[in-house]
């Protein structure tokens, strides 16, 4: 697994976070280095671990994403894992930390999305409501989501699921996500049985 971290996206400033945010440094997206990644995690934007370190998902909700991976058969250097926003948005109160929808369009149509072309997941997993709205929400319904699944091959499709983010359950416990990450492995497990039959035709 190597970060996917251009000397361009290091020296982003276009948007407010970039130009006079509270970031330490832009969190990059982790992926193995080639195509066909069976999953990919997106999550909000960096929390404080991850502006410190420069390692998306490393704090306490990285804790609980590892056991996901782990649940589901899989090693981290195995998936693709990143933000839809690289830097650490503004902190005003607490769970206030959130990208702006123009910061998420921006990062999404700028880093994002051509990071998902280039590793094509078999699924695409949204951590968290930010992540969601991003890839299938109604403000990039037609935007955002038709131009991802234009750049995987048409014999290729992408699954879209999204789940709560980790940081959620951490505050909450709320007993639907241990159902979504359940349906989760479901959903993978189908996809690897259609691969399986399509590689012996």
């Amino acid at each position: 697994m190597s970060s996917i971290l251009t000397p361009e996206c290091l020296a982003c400033t276009a948007c407010r976070l970039g130009r006079s945010g509270p970031r330490t440094q832009v969190v990059p997206t982790y992926s193995p280095d080639y195509e066909d990644v069976p999953v990919a995690f997106v999550g909000e934007a960096p929390g404080a671990t991850e502006d410190a370190t420069g390692i998306p998902f490393k704090g306490r909700s990285g804790r609980v994403l590892n056991g996901i991976i782990k649940y589901l058969g899989l090693r981290r250097s195995e998936v693709f894992i990143g933000n839809v926003v690289r830097c650490r948005p503004f902190q005003e109160e607490p769970y206030s930390n959130k990208p702006t929808k123009k910061q998420v369009a921006i990062c999404y149509r700028k880093w994002l999305h051509p990071e998902l072309v280039r590793v094509k997941p078999r699924c695409i997993v949204a951590l968290g409501r930010y992540a969601a709205d991003a890839l299938h929400g109604d403000l990039w319904r037609l935007g955002a989501l038709t131009t991802v699944l234009g750049g995987i091959p048409a014999q290729k499709s992408v699954t879209l699921v999204s789940l709560l983010h980790p940081a959620y359950w951490l505050r909450t416990k709320d007993p639907k996500f241990r159902w979504q990450v359940i349906n989760l492995k479901r959903i993978l497990k189908n996809w690897n049985e259609v691969i399986e039959k399509m590689e012996l035709r």
